[in-house]
């Protein structure tokens, strides 16, 4: 064997070594498999690469169609959002104005009481109180004046006695 052949041969025992795969991992029939130096074919055919790359690109353009769908949906929910802080805003908005009416409508309401207690002439709880309290030292004197009047009448007949 002459030199040039053999280092020839040596470069191309190298470089199979170099891009042949040390170790291969996968699923076979439907079983897990790892192997040391497994056999690869090298040279697949024109067909079963034609295969491979229809199947990433059908991948790729269903991987784009859901990235679509989640943009238009991500889309359609922040406008779903927007709708519902105008509709929080809205509704702030009322019951603040709401809350003004009813204030307005109390306030009235009370002044109708009152002057409905005043043409009626129903007393307030102060009135009440105090009609109460007046009454109380009233019938306090009135029984004190009549004790007076009783003894002094018994004074002078003493045959009520």
């Amino acid at each position: 064997m002459e030199l040039p052949s053999l280092i020839a041969n040596a470069l191309v025992k190298a470089v199979n070594l170099w891009t042949k795969p040390v170790f291969g991992f996968g699923i076979r029939d439907g079983r897990a498999y790892a192997e040391l130096m497994p056999k690869v074919s090298l040279y697949e055919t024109v067909d079963a690469r034609l295969a491979k790359i229809e199947l990433a690109r059908k991948n790729l353009t269903d991987a784009l169609e859901a990235i679509d769908e989640l943009k238009s949906a991500s889309e359609a929910n922040q406008r779903e959002l927007a709708i519902a802080l105008e509709r929080l805003h809205d509704a702030k908005e009322k019951k603040t104005s709401v809350e003004k009416e009813l204030q307005a409508v109390q306030s009235i309401a009370q002044a109708d009481i009152g002057v409905f207690r005043k043409l009626a002439g129903v007393p307030s709880k102060t009135e009440i109180a105090k009609e109460r309290l007046v009454g109380f030292f009233l019938g306090v004197l009135a029984s004190i004046v009549a004790t007076v009047i009783w003894w002094s009448v018994i004074k002078h007949w003493p045959s009520l006695r």
